[in-house]
């Protein structure tokens, strides 16, 4: 596949660019050295392998083995082909290039693959807008919306709509695209009668949220239902259908275990910010970010799932919890918090909301300034949050409820990390309940033995699994690198080479592939290797990820014709001779056995010479 953007104006790009700052919006780095590192965002880890040089402008995981440059980054993280993360990098970076690509000219191959279904929700997101915004059918839901407080603003940047009565629209919409059935049964925005094999618009006479990828692509709706002026719900075709909110199911496009509302508007105000804030519902998302709290984003209801704290301990190391203020809610944040603690090192914090009151009554109750008021200088410690919730749990006047109340604040004082707000929170339970802190102390330190028996015990039988992706697929890899990080950084290497061995070639075939490349780039840049050109050439991923891990190698800084010659011995030369040596032994059994004795006197002969070159070269190439 060739690039449809110059691999000239694509160099010319990078150096424009800090691949720290574009990375840095999906992923939370912090430097460490040179370099930066963070969580991975093309797999699952609990160790940060993820690694930035920005001297370099390379990224790459010592884990999965993935890397290459800026481009193939978001490639990669955003699903989209190598040109279109050129035009998107442009515009992130906001570069006063103009490259109109369109996607109907990139080889993405998901998006090839499922064109038929970003089509279908993209034309559902559109009639949906229309039918709110510019049709009678649409006014009720437009006036609700309105008197709820939402801006016409807000309202278009969120895209919201809404499906009409009639549930055909969409279907002879979206047929009219010329769509197969097939995709449509597997978008998820029709009913399928199978017996009539008649398509029905599954959202009818609701409020139509669109539900975006982290790229900004439509993947799914979450229809609310709408009340009527009597507060009954209005009647519709079944009773699921009647349900307050129905969300899209599953796709292929929507995986609701790895999705995180309004993650793609809310992630550089994440990571700007340093916080997220997760909320329980999308209209709470949608109110607060109108209320100036961009930072918002919603998993699917209150079921958080590892996916999703994966994706958000990527961005950011805090996440402020703002779930509804009633029992629910305080069960849902309990629960929250459990998984958080759970599968990441994220700071939690949570938003008190008094009165049962979920984030957007009070938004209408008590005004925006007392809403940001409240998040962003009056949240609780988890610490504070449990104290309350078991005391809600709890009847205090019951001597047994108050001896298992104390025990569950012991034990959080225990989970406290900051040894000042353990002592604080150790005298504020001795003065409430009269308590020597001689006591709590005992009781402390009984639940912290407690917890590194479990931790020791833990360690013990889930030993984490050690990546055999980016293992060395043979004893020639690091040498192979060695050498060819030489060719890139060092001119001088080339000639160090070609007097050694003038048809030298590499072991592996994608090396001997990079070889090739290079030498063609050499012949067309005044015997000269820029990186960043270079990088600008390889389209395949295993190629780019193979040359972003050349500059992890620890490297002496100067190149000698020794180093050269024993890289290529140990590559090419030792490796044939090793080859020739054991067909040697094949022959020479097959000669004994057969008793041609001056065939098997030849073949001893040879295997003589052949071990006298290999023990003049014993030094074997390592990683510094």
């Amino acid at each position: 596949m060739a690039n449809a953007v110059p691999n000239e104006v694509v160099s010319q790009i990078q150096n424009e660019v800090n691949i720290v700052d574009i990375v840095s919006q999906y992923v939370q780095l912090k430097k460490r050295g040179k370099n930066y590192f963070g969580f991975c965002p093309f797999h699952d880890e609990k160790t940060p392998s993820f690694s930035v040089a920005e001297e370099k402008q390379l990224y790459y995981c010592f884990s999965c083995g993935r890397g290459g440059s800026v481009f193939s980054f978001i490639s990669e993280v955003e699903n989209i082909s190598f040109p279109e993360a050129v035009e998107k990098v442009v515009d992130i970076a906001h570069l006063p290039y103009e490259l109109n690509i369109s996607q109907g000219n990139t080889n993405n191959t998901k998006h090839l693959e499922y064109q038929g279904l970003y089509q279908a929700h993209k034309e559902a997101q559109a009639l949906y807008e229309h039918i709110l915004q510019h049709t009678n059918g649409g006014d009720k839901a437009l006036r609700y919306l309105i008197d709820r407080g939402y801006t016409e603003e807000t309202i278009k940047l969120f895209g919201l709509g809404y499906s009409p009565k009639n549930r055909e629209i969409l279907v002879n919409q979206v047929k009219g695209l010329n769509i197969s059935e097939e995709d449509m049964i597997e978008s998820g925005l029709f009913v399928h009668r199978e017996e009539t094999n008649e398509f029905l618009d599954r959202f009818s006479r609701r409020i139509m949220i669109p539900l975006r990828d982290a790229s900004g692509q439509v993947i799914g709706f979450s229809g609310r239902v709408l009340v009527d002026e009597t507060n009954e719900i209005e009647q519709s075709f079944s009773e699921d259908v009647q349900a307050k909110y129905l969300n899209s199911p599953e796709t292929k496009l929507f995986n609701k275990r790895n999705f995180l509302f309004n993650f793609d508007q809310a992630r550089s105000h994440i990571r700007k910010n340093g916080l997220a804030v997760l909320f329980e519902g999308y209209m709470d998302v949608i109110a607060s970010w109108q209320a100036g709290v961009k930072e918002g984003i919603a998993s699917m209801g209150t079921s958080l799932t590892q996916e999703q704290i994966n994706i958000l301990n990527r961005v950011t190391d805090k996440v402020l919890i703002a779930y509804d203020g009633d029992e629910p809610g305080l069960h849902a944040t309990n629960r929250a918090i459990e998984l958080i603690q759970q599968y990441s090192n994220m700071q939690v914090l949570v938003l008190p909301l008094e009165e049962g009151l979920d984030p957007d009554e009070y938004i209408q109750k008590y005004g925006n300034d007392a809403y940001k008021d409240k998040l962003y200088n009056h949240s609780e410690t988890v610490f504070q949050f449990r104290r309350r919730y078991y005391r809600s749990q709890y009847n205090l006047t019951v001597e047994k409820d108050k001896v298992t109340y104390i025990e569950l604040l012991i034990q959080e004082i225990g989970r406290i990390t900051s040894p000042i707000e353990q002592d604080l929170m150790m005298s504020e339970l001795e003065r409430e309940f009269s308590l020597s802190k001689a006591v709590i102390t005992e009781r402390l330190a009984h639940y912290q033995k407690q917890q590194e028996r479990q931790m020791a015990k833990t360690s013990v039988v889930e030993q984490p699994v050690i990546s055999m992706v980016n293992k060395p697929k043979s004893m020639l890899e690091i040498p192979q690198k060695q050498l060819l990080y030489r060719l890139i950084h060092s001119p001088e290497s080339w000639n160090y080479l070609f007097i050694y061995d003038d048809e030298f070639s590499f072991h592996d075939a994608e090396f001997q592939e990079l070889y090739y490349l290079l030498q063609e780039l050499r012949m067309h840049n005044d015997h000269e290797v820029e990186l960043g050109l270079f990088m600008a050439m390889l389209v395949d991923e295993q190629l780019q990820s193979i040359v972003a891990s050349l500059e992890w190698l620890d490297m002496p800084e100067d190149c000698t014709s020794k180093e050269i010659e024993e890289l290529a011995y140990y590559i090419s030369t030792r490796e044939k001779l090793l080859r020739r040596s054991q067909q040697v032994k094949i022959d020479l059994q097959v000669a004994l056995t057969q008793g041609d004795t001056t065939l098997a006197q030849e073949l001893m002969l040879e295997q003589i010479a052949i071990q006298k070159q290999l023990k003049m070269r014993i030094k074997t190439p390592t990683q510094g």
